[in-house]
Protein backbone atom coordinates (compact mmCIF):
# COMPACT_ATOMS: atom_id res chain seq x y z
CA UNK A 1 0.00 0.00 0.00
CA UNK A 2 1.08 3.57 -1.06
CA UNK A 3 2.15 6.32 1.67
CA UNK A 4 -0.74 8.47 0.12
CA UNK A 5 -3.17 5.70 0.62
CA UNK A 6 -2.26 4.96 4.28
CA UNK A 7 -2.56 8.53 5.54
CA UNK A 8 -5.77 8.90 3.42
CA UNK A 9 -7.47 6.01 5.30
CA UNK A 10 -6.16 7.14 8.31
CA UNK A 11 -7.68 10.64 7.97
CA UNK A 12 -10.64 9.20 7.24
CA UNK A 13 -10.63 7.06 10.05
CA UNK A 14 -10.23 9.75 12.93
CA UNK A 15 -13.04 11.72 10.93
CA UNK A 16 -15.38 8.40 11.17
CA UNK A 17 -14.64 8.05 14.62
CA UNK A 18 -14.81 11.63 15.60
CA UNK A 19 -18.38 11.92 14.29
CA UNK A 20 -19.29 8.33 15.78
CA UNK A 21 -18.38 9.86 18.93
CA UNK A 22 -20.50 13.05 17.74
CA UNK A 23 -17.25 15.36 18.47
CA UNK A 24 -16.91 18.40 16.30
CA UNK A 25 -13.03 19.07 15.17
CA UNK A 26 -12.48 21.25 18.58
CA UNK A 27 -14.11 18.57 21.05
CA UNK A 28 -11.33 16.38 19.41
CA UNK A 29 -8.87 18.84 19.49
CA UNK A 30 -9.41 19.25 23.23
CA UNK A 31 -9.56 15.65 23.87
CA UNK A 32 -5.83 15.41 22.48
CA UNK A 33 -4.39 18.58 23.05
CA UNK A 34 -3.97 20.41 19.86
CA UNK A 35 -5.64 23.16 18.22
CA UNK A 36 -8.92 23.17 16.32
CA UNK A 37 -7.34 24.15 12.96
CA UNK A 38 -4.89 20.94 13.21
CA UNK A 39 -7.71 18.77 13.23
CA UNK A 40 -9.08 20.44 10.21
CA UNK A 41 -5.72 19.82 8.52
CA UNK A 42 -5.60 16.89 9.37
CA UNK A 43 -8.80 15.47 8.52
CA UNK A 44 -8.67 16.86 4.92
CA UNK A 45 -5.37 15.80 3.83
CA UNK A 46 -3.26 19.30 4.65
CA UNK A 47 -0.71 17.50 7.31
CA UNK A 48 -0.17 14.37 8.87
CA UNK A 49 -0.23 13.58 12.70
CA UNK A 50 3.14 12.94 14.37
CA UNK A 51 3.38 9.52 16.12
CA UNK A 52 2.87 10.68 19.42
CA UNK A 53 -0.48 11.92 18.02
CA UNK A 54 -1.68 9.43 16.53
CA UNK A 55 -1.06 7.46 19.83
CA UNK A 56 -3.31 10.02 21.61
CA UNK A 57 -5.98 9.39 18.75
CA UNK A 58 -5.96 5.77 19.56
CA UNK A 59 -5.95 6.19 23.33
CA UNK A 60 -8.93 9.07 22.65
CA UNK A 61 -11.11 6.61 20.88
CA UNK A 62 -10.05 3.83 22.73
CA UNK A 63 -8.90 1.67 19.55
CA UNK A 64 -5.35 0.16 19.24
CA UNK A 65 -2.87 2.44 17.21
CA UNK A 66 -3.05 -0.18 13.59
CA UNK A 67 -6.72 0.08 13.69
CA UNK A 68 -6.59 3.82 13.04
CA UNK A 69 -4.85 2.44 9.72
CA UNK A 70 -7.69 -0.46 8.85
CA UNK A 71 -9.70 0.46 5.65
CA UNK A 72 -13.05 -0.75 5.72
CA UNK A 73 -13.00 -3.75 2.79
CA UNK A 74 -15.71 -5.83 3.32
CA UNK A 75 -15.00 -9.25 2.89
CA UNK A 76 -16.57 -11.69 0.26
CA UNK A 77 -19.45 -14.11 0.70
CA UNK A 78 -16.40 -17.16 0.32
CA UNK A 79 -14.26 -15.24 3.17
CA UNK A 80 -16.80 -14.85 5.53
CA UNK A 81 -18.16 -18.38 5.29
CA UNK A 82 -14.44 -19.58 5.46
CA UNK A 83 -13.08 -17.44 8.12
CA UNK A 84 -17.02 -18.79 10.00
CA UNK A 85 -16.01 -22.43 9.55
CA UNK A 86 -12.41 -21.76 10.77
CA UNK A 87 -13.81 -20.11 13.90
CA UNK A 88 -16.44 -22.89 14.56
CA UNK A 89 -14.36 -26.42 13.62
CA UNK A 90 -13.75 -27.15 17.36
CA UNK A 91 -16.93 -26.08 19.02
CA UNK A 92 -19.29 -28.49 20.93
CA UNK A 93 -22.34 -29.72 19.10
CA UNK A 94 -24.33 -28.13 22.27
CA UNK A 95 -22.61 -24.39 20.62
CA UNK A 96 -23.21 -25.26 17.27
CA UNK A 97 -26.70 -25.96 17.69
CA UNK A 98 -26.99 -22.83 19.33
CA UNK A 99 -25.51 -21.13 16.30
CA UNK A 100 -27.66 -23.06 14.11
CA UNK A 101 -30.84 -21.68 16.01
CA UNK A 102 -29.35 -18.03 15.79
CA UNK A 103 -28.64 -17.87 12.24
CA UNK A 104 -32.03 -19.65 11.45
CA UNK A 105 -34.22 -16.95 13.57
CA UNK A 106 -31.98 -13.78 13.19
CA UNK A 107 -34.03 -10.86 11.41
CA UNK A 108 -31.29 -9.08 9.05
Amino acid sequence: MKDAENKKILRTNIKKLRKKQNWTQAQLAEAVSVEPKHISCIESGLSFPSFDLISRFAQCFNVEMYELFLFDKKPSSAELKNKIADEIKDFSVEKLEKIYLYCKYIDL
